[in-house]
């Protein structure tokens, strides 16, 4: 009878080794291939990010908030919802600029005072120095190369095909903005994309 049980015992504690033994060799595994992806990847830390988001079960799909619910009310209108966050953002920004300004002596709030209790000494002349067309490549070369765009839709991908036709005129445009000391309205457009974290 003894016996029979010290079998049963040993049976149970095979197959809960067995499992574990399992576990950590597929774990091994996963840890091989990841070293792997991650060694041979030009860009490290997107690949890191990538296999901790599979981990996590998480996927690149996005998920659209169909419905809010405000007051026990539920808005199902993409607009409204669309216009509820972005008071909410507005507001938080708000909180947060009331805090920070109550810090601020109200001595300091004249401008001209400001300035002359803050920089007794003028300041060096600034002399500004022309790019050339080195310099523009040089920074071509450098961007990513990604096929994402902002609001002109022009990615990087293409700038950098193009940037033997393009340098010069580039060159041009940036030596016109630092001589004219104007850079265009058009250029100072971007794309805001909000994320709030608590």
């Amino acid at each position: 009878m003894c016996s029979h049980s010290n079998d049963l015992n040993l049976k149970i504690y095979y197959k809960r080794y067995c499992a574990v033994l399992s576990k950590v060799i597929l774990t091994a595994k996963k840890l091989l291939c990841y070293n792997k992806i991650i060694l041979g990847s030009k860009n490290k830390m997107k690949s890191t990010w990538k296999i901790i988001n599979e981990e996590k079960w998480k996927t690149k799909s996005s998920i659209d908030i169909q419905s809010l619910i405000i007051n026990n009310n539920v808005i199902m209108n993409q607009n409204k919802i669309a216009n509820i966050f972005n008071n909410c953002f507005i507001l938080i920004v708000d909180a947060v600029n009331s805090d920070n300004n109550k810090h601020i002596n109200t001595s300091m709030n004249n401008p001209i005072n400001s300035i002359t209790n803050n920089f007794r000494r003028p300041f060096p002349k600034i002399s500004s120095q022309y790019t050339s067309t080195d310099e523009i490549e040089k920074i071509i070369k450098s961007l990513r190369t990604k096929n994402t765009c902002g609001y002109d839709d022009i990615s990087n991908r293409i700038i950098k095909l193009t940037a033997p036709f393009i340098i010069s005129p580039l060159t041009h445009m940036c030596n016109a903005f630092l001589s004219t000391g104007v850079f265009p309205d058009r250029l100072k457009y971007a794309v805001v994309k909000p994320i709030f974290k608590k």
